[in-house]
């Protein structure tokens, strides 16, 4: 999700979104590659962490399945978060927009994944169990960890995420392609202009 709106952010800034427009089909065809290009790089940098910590960290590597597993779940986790990248992109608009984008990625991201969602309040649970970011955690814990103390209702539930996350998919990129339409028929040269010039004054340049 951070990784879209980062690369949002810039596309709109160099004014690539403004050319994206006007090519057919540009708006699906730029979440497209903007996805496939989100997942590369991410892997590329999980394989760059993955290496320093076997070659520098004295740590027990999974099995080849378990390992293949979490390829499979960190590919799905992946699809899954990308349209909610693409929908919180929507609303960034400026240097100050994208740093809150960034910190709601951050909080779902933690609450999800980084802290244990058995203790956080019921209602923030419950907006927890409709996303993405929980369930991938999820299942990457019940793939490495085998601890459910941390999960909601405390068991593992690794169809019940898989199905989640799947639904996001689907769904998610169902409804990607009319959103990213219509934010992007806000790009105009004059409005480019003003974001550029905002930035530049933003920086002190």
């Amino acid at each position: 999700m951070m990784q879209v709106g980062a690369e949002t952010y810039t596309d709109r800034i160099g004014g690539a979104l403004l050319r994206v427009r006007i090519l057919p089909h540009g708006p699906l065809t730029w979440a497209i590659g903007k996805t496939l290009s989100t997942v590369v790089l991410l892997f590329i940098m999980q394989a760059m962490i993955l290496l320093g910590t076997v070659l520098f960290i004295d740590v027990a590597m999974p099995s080849i399945g378990t390992a293949l597993l979490c390829l499979l779940i960190a590919v799905l986790a992946s699809m899954a978060c990308a349209p909610l990248g693409f929908f919180l992109s929507v609303f960034i608009r400026g240097v100050y927009s994208y740093m809150v984008n960034m910190v709601v990625c951050l909080a779902l991201f933690v609450a999800g994944c980084c802290y244990p969602t058995s203790a956080l309040p019921g209602w923030v649970q419950g907006i927890q169990a409709l996303l993405p970011t929980y369930w991938s955690g999820h299942l990457t814990r019940w793939a490495l960890v085998d601890d459910p103390s941390w999960e909601i209702g405390g068991s593992f539930r690794p169809a019940l995420a898989a199905g989640v996350l799947l639904a996001w998919v689907v769904v998610g990129f169902a409804l990607v392609p009319p959103v990213i339409r219509r934010s992007f028929r806000k790009e105009t040269i004059g409005g480019l202009s003003r974001a550029q010039s905002k930035l530049r004054s933003q920086s002190g340049l």
